[in-house]
Order: C-alpha cells, then structure tokens, then sequence
C-alpha cells in the first residue's frame, strides 16, 4: 500500500521530467546581480557585498512554480519543493565582499557567467540523482519499511529504472558515495574517489580544495552536496587509496564506522590518525598511528610505512584480515600474550616479514592462514613453549 499523495507527488515529478533536463536548464537560465551596501570608504566610493545570481525564467518558473520569494523551485506548482533543481541553481551563485557596484560593468559579468553556468548545467545535472533526491525528499519522515520499499518499487516502474538502480548511491566531485538509507540523517559511506589523486580535484565541506597525493590526507566529517546538504562520512570502501603513493599520514573522521582495508597501496604511508577525546565512543581509535577497533580489541590496519618491527599491544586478542597487508617494510612482530585470532590473510603479501614471536604457547594462538595470491611469506615463529 502507498500513499495516495506519494503516488499523485510520483506522477506530477514524472511530468517535470519530461520538460526538464541538462539542455532545457541551460537554454533557460538566467541572471542578476543580488547587491546589498555594506560599508563606504570615502563619501563618493560605496563598497557592496554582490552577487551574481542564476535563475530560471518566467517561463519556466510558471510551470514548474516557486516559492513566494523565489527561493525554491516546486515540482508542477504543488506544495513539495525540488530541492534538487533548487541547490544546483543555487551552486551556480557567485559571491564576492566589498566591490564596487558599476552597472555596465556586471551587465558584461552577467552574460559571461550566463554563459559559464550553462555549461556548468551541462556538466552537473543528473537525471538519476534528481530521482534518487526526490525520493530521497518524499520519504524524509516515512519510517514505515514496508511504504518505503513499496513506494521504491512504483518509482522503479514509472521511470522504467532496472533492478541495477540504486537509490543509495550518487557520485559527486569525483566521489561515489553510497547512502546508508534514504530516510533519516544521511550518512554515507565513501566507495570510492574516481581520479581524486590522479588530477586536482574539489572535495570536501562546502568545496574545500584537496591537492592530489599530498603527504597529509584529511577525510572530513562532512561532505557539503550541492542537492543533499550535508553528507556524514561514516564508510570507506575496499581500495579508496590505492592511487596514493606518496601519502604519509592520513587522518580520518571519528564519525567512522566501517572501514574495509583501502590503503594497501601507500607504500610511504606512516600513520592512520582519528580526532578523539576520553567521552567519544568511537568504532576506531589510532594506536600510535596504527589503526585499532574502538575498543583496542582488534588490530585492524598497519600503516606500511610505520616501523619494521611492531609490537602488538597487550590486551588485544584479534587481528584482523589483511591488517598488515602488502606491508612490505616489516620484517618482525612480536604478539602479545592475549592474542587469541590472527585472521585470515593478516599478513597478505609481507613477503620481507621474517619473524613473529608470540608469548604465548602455541596451542593458544588460532592463525587461519592465507588463501588466493598472497605471495611469498614464510615467516618463522617462536613461541614461549
């Protein structure tokens, strides 16, 4: 069962569809330079805060409809917003603090931002983000689960979206992001950056600059989308850095909660680093740069580049699969008498490790070995018996 103003909401979005698209938005969009007076430095000099604005026509806006303002956009004159057409409208704005206000002079800057946002609207929209935003806005409060995956299923069928589709996951300044759900607080997991180390590339809270392979790399907390607002970061998918190469610390958010192992390929990598104070209950907390569960139980990730020789603190009884994998800087481990699972491939291609001494006997110590290429380790042990 769905709601019958779900299914009418469904309906008038499809018609928005069929008039809205890449080329329509920049066949129409406009401009105008929003001024307001904010200080003067001499009586014949006044100094404004501007900026230049983009918007779509009358024509359009009286079919699709606005706010009283003219803020947002709506979907066919109903009373739900398009909050997707209204923030990549919005992201074309550009601002600028104390400029003289000359009126020949913005009338060249408006054309020439007109003709820079139409490309940027060539660029940016997507029709299937604008689904997946729109069904992200109507289901905002439904937590019943079986109204959310009844409504995704029409929605599927209206727009002739094959089971591929996935309402979870869009991709932005190079990032794939992947929702954790569509109702609620939106946190997302990080699948993967496509070309973010290869090419210079924006990312990050309201458009923060990161330079490729830097030495420091700093996930944030938050990735602002121009249609979604805010982004938790709470995931890291397998493989995230395997372009980083040159990359020595890398410092995550604390809001992390599931990391698959992504930095096998930062040979120079010395440290994984996460904010935190004694009251946060974390999912991961950083041992001396290396990586540990929340609770120091389980080793989960070993920088490359960390030491070659380590020393597992006690009190942790697991080790994790492939935390120390493709660390081919380190020829010694000592374990610590309450270690109780190495798990299966921990040591995945430490081709130089050439010692791991235990203090403890070996009956007590479960290693679940290696499976697939995991080249040639061969490592000798030594036990308290």
């Amino acid at each position: 069962m769905i709601p019958s103003k779900y299914i009418d909401y469904i309906h008038l979005f499809k018609q928005q569809l069929e008039i809205i698209n890449a080329r329509y938005l920049a066949d129409h969009i406009m401009g105008i330079v929003d001024s307001f007076w904010v200080t003067y430095r001499d009586p014949d000099h006044n100094w404004f805060s501007k900026k230049y604005k983009a918007f779509l026509d009358a024509q359009t806006e009286s079919i699709i409809g606005t706010n009283a303002s003219k803020a947002y956009y709506r979907i066919m004159n109903s009373d739900m917003y398009d909050s997707y057409l209204s923030f990549l409208i919005e992201s074309l704005n550009i601002s600028f603090k104390d400029v003289p206000y000359d009126e020949n002079t913005d009338t060249l800057a408006i054309n020439r931002n007109i003709k820079k946002w139409k490309d940027d609207i060539l660029n940016k929209y997507s029709r299937n983000d604008h689904i997946r935003v729109f069904m992200w806005d109507l289901l905002r409060c439904e937590y019943n689960r079986e109204i959310v995956y009844n409504t995704e299923t029409y929605i599927r069928q209206t727009f002739e979206l094959d089971d591929s589709f996935s309402f979870c996951l869009f991709e932005y300044n190079g990032l794939i992001l992947e929702l954790e759900d569509i109702v609620g607080r939106r946190r997302a997991k990080i699948k993967t950056f496509a070309n973010i180390f290869g090419n210079f590339t924006i990312y990050g809270n309201r458009f923060r600059p990161i330079l490729p392979d830097k030495e420091v790399i700093e996930i944030p907390q938050t990735i602002y989308h121009y249609s979604l607002g805010d982004i938790f970061i709470n995931g890291l998918g397998k493989g995230v850095f395997e372009s980083l190469k040159n990359c020595k610390k890398i410092i995550l958010p604390k809001s992390m909660k599931n990391i698959e192992w992504s930095f096998w390929e930062c040979k120079k990598l010395e440290r994984i680093e996460l904010p935190s104070n004694p009251w946060d209950e974390l999912h991961y907390k950083s041992i001396d740069g290396v990586l540990y569960s929340g609770d120091g139980l389980s080793l989960c990730a070993y920088p490359n580049a960390h030491g070659e020789i380590y020393d597992v603190p006690n009190g942790v009884t697991t080790i994790k699969k492939f935390a120390f994998k493709s660390c081919d800087s380190i020829h010694t481990i000592i374990l610590p008498s309450s270690l109780k699972v190495i798990e299966i491939n921990a040591f995945y291609r430490c081709t130089n490790l050439k010692r791991i001494i235990c203090n403890m006997p070996s009956g007590q110590l479960k290693f679940e070995g290696f499976c697939g290429d995991y080249g040639d380790v061969t490592p000798k042990w030594y036990y308290t018996e």
